[in-house]
């Protein structure tokens, strides 16, 4: 079950979650949620999903300081809310957490 932690700065988020996460990030070309996944496997994984607008780029760089992958949704860009749903739901069907 995805769990929603109180909310804290974005840069101890990232400390809460050092080499164990995802943001996916529209500048992101070429790591995709799936590649991260399969480093990932076994443990607890943060998702860091940016605002509308998207994440900046200083935000990205403290998230890969921390170990947290950009990742790639495919060729769309998609809302801030919708972006959060796809890749809870794809990261519980790459678990098996769907029936699967």
């Amino acid at each position: 079950m995805p769990r929603i932690d109180a909310p804290v700065s974005f840069g101890e988020a990232c400390e809460n979650h050092v080499g164990a996460g995802v943001v996916p990030w529209e500048m992101e070309k070429s790591y995709s949620l799936r590649q991260a996944l399969g480093q990932i496997k076994g443990r607890s994984i943060g998702i860091f999903v940016g605002p509308e607008g998207g994440l900046t780029s200083d935000e990205v760089g403290v998230a890969t300081s921390n170990g947290i992958r950009p990742v790639t949704l495919g060729r769309r860009i998609l809302r801030a809310e919708t972006a959060s749903v796809a890749t809870v739901a794809a990261v519980m069907y790459e678990v098996g957490e769907l029936g699967g």
